[in-house]
């Protein structure tokens, strides 16, 4: 898959687009230290998306944090979002049930 080229006319773009002026090809940062707050931000980017998410995490597990986290972004691939999802499966994969995971299952076939 190729990158899907920023789209300054959503809502994230047009957001973001004042503090990327100045650094163009570049990519950026931001520091989110409470869980909280960056699952919230998590869960708003998502709702905003207009073309494209891509989740790079180390753990995601099926706990309440993770289910509505994938709810948000089948959501998304719902309304046409292209949702890609990069884990490291050393800490994602179901240690005590072997099972295959439904929602890591699910994802195999968009919605």
């Amino acid at each position: 898959m190729t990158a899907v080229a920023p789209d300054e006319s959503g809502p994230v773009g047009r957001a973001l687009e004042p503090l990327t002026q100045g650094h163009p090809g570049k990519s950026g940062v931001a520091l989110l230290s409470d869980g909280r707050v960056a699952f919230g931000v998590r869960v708003r980017l998502a709702r905003q998306a207009a073309k494209s998410i891509d989740i790079q995490t180390y753990i995601w597990h099926e706990d309440a944090t993770g289910t509505l986290l994938f709810e948000e972004m089948m959501q998304a691939a719902r309304r046409g979002v292209r949702v890609r999802i990069l884990l490291d499966d050393a800490n994602s994969t179901r240690k005590i049930d072997p099972r295959p995971s439904p929602s890591l299952e699910a994802v195999k076939t968009p919605p």
